[in-house]
Formats: C-alpha cells, structure tokens, sequence
C-alpha cells in the first residue's frame, strides 16, 4: 500500500539493481596464548530467559546494547555482531568466522576522532583505548578485512514533488 501511495503522490519509479559494494569480512584472528576476554562461547544459564511484558533486562538472552564506544551482548551468534558492527563502521559486514556457537560479547573501542558529536550513551574509556579495529582483534580475536561482496541497491528513477490535496 505504501508504495502504491508513493507512486502516485510521488510519481515516484524505482528498481532493485545489484552492484559490487565495498564490505569488511569478520573473521577469526590466529590463536593466541590466551583466550579473549571479551568473547565467551555461552554456557547453560549464562543468561536469562527474557519473559514476555517484562521490562528488557540488559542480561536476557539474545540481548544486544550497544553505544558509540561499547558493546554488551548476551548469546547471539556471529552473524548478528557482525550486524551490529555494519553500524560501527559505515560498511556491511559479512560473517566468515565459521563459528556456529553463540557467544557473550564484552567489547570497548576509542571512537574515530572525526566522531565529535557529544553522546549520551559512550561511556568514560582510559586514554590507551584502542580503535574498533584493533579492540576487536586483542578483545575478542577476531578481524576485519576488507572486500567487496554484491549488494542490492534501491535506485528512484524518477519523483516528483507533490501536487496540493
């Protein structure tokens, strides 16, 4: 119904096109000595089963909060931090770690310094803070890599401005 609205009060015409798209792939770092800190495989009761009219508990399973320089999740997959994390860095990112667990994820990065619009959801990071990119390999061990993968592309071929009711 909507887009036959916009079409006719728009004379608005649009396709779907597919292109090569610029994306990171998430993948698995090489082992280290020690375990990250911040990724946990998910255990039986490492979190709480969310109840239905109950207000959102940040510790439900499936939860995913998430500022401008932190992340808490409670048993998601890879493929959803890697969702979250296309928000992070302004590009899609496509899971290619592999991993089928779900997984608790503890993750704090520096903002980019041209992000200079005061927010009320960062918390107050130490100075040696890193970037998205390196807390994500020494918090988590995991990477991103750079690619290209296709993309569906809305393109409005035509709109115009609408006429008075």
């Amino acid at each position: 119904m909507l887009q036959a609205l916009l079409a006719e009060r728009f004379s608005l015409r649009l396709h779907f096109e597919t292109k090569e798209q610029p994306v990171y792939l998430l993948m698995r770092r090489k082992a280290g000595k020690k375990p990250p800190a911040g990724l946990q495989v998910t255990t039986a009761g490492s979190c709480v089963q969310a109840e239905n009219g109950a207000p959102p508990d940040p510790k439900a399973c499936g939860s995913l909060g998430m500022g401008r320089n932190h992340l808490e999740a409670q048993e998601i997959s890879m493929a959803r931090l890697a969702e979250a994390l296309s928000r992070v860095v302004d590009r899609e990112v496509v899971d290619r770690t592999g991993r089928p667990e779900n997984f608790n994820v503890s993750l704090l990065w520096a903002p980019d310094e041209h992000e200079v619009i005061p927010s009320s959801d960062a918390i107050a990071l130490p100075r040696d803070t890193p970037g998205i990119f390196t807390a994500l390999q020494e918090q988590l061990g995991l990477k991103l890599e750079p690619s290209k993968a296709p993309a569906e592309l809305l393109v409005i071929d035509h709109v115009e401005r609408p006429t008075e009711n």
